[in-house]
């Protein structure tokens, strides 16, 4: 595991607890690590993830359970975790102008994904998003 991931980690956690409230810490905790892989390695595949994760797990594919299950936990709820860091983002917003991005996506034309982002330095920050899938009659 690279040196600088434990720093990112400990950033992300003392971020995270500071605008959510968490039911379960080490809900927070394996986010972290997930989103610690995530920026070092730039992907979404959580096999790529695990050279980045600092956990007691022996084999990988414990790691990967694990961060499978924290995805598909009916407890964490997305968006009652991050409305909390937008509403502080747009509470100190100190440009005269607000920018927003409405973004479609469809995959092989069965899911689609609806975006609407405010757009801060180069970035787009969802503000809220909606994943349909449609079945084929």
């Amino acid at each position: 595991m690279p040196q600088n991931a434990s720093r990112i980690y400990n950033e992300l956690i003392k971020f995270g607890s500071q605008y959510s409230q968490w039911s379960d810490v080490r809900h927070l905790g394996v986010m972290a690590w997930m989103m610690v892989g995530m920026i070092a390695t730039g992907s979404v595949n959580l096999t790529k993830w695990l050279s980045h994760i600092n956990t007691k797990a022996l084999i990988a594919q414990s790691t990967q359970r694990q961060l499978s299950r924290w995805l598909n936990n009916p407890r964490i709820n997305p968006a009652k975790l991050y409305s909390p860091v937008i509403k502080e983002l747009i509470a100190k917003w100190k440009e005269p102008e607000i920018y927003l991005s409405f973004d479609t996506s469809q995959l092989w034309e069965e899911y689609s994904m609806i975006r609407l982002c405010v757009v801060h330095q180069g970035r787009a920050l969802p503000l809220c998003w909606r994943a349909k899938y449609r079945t084929k009659i």
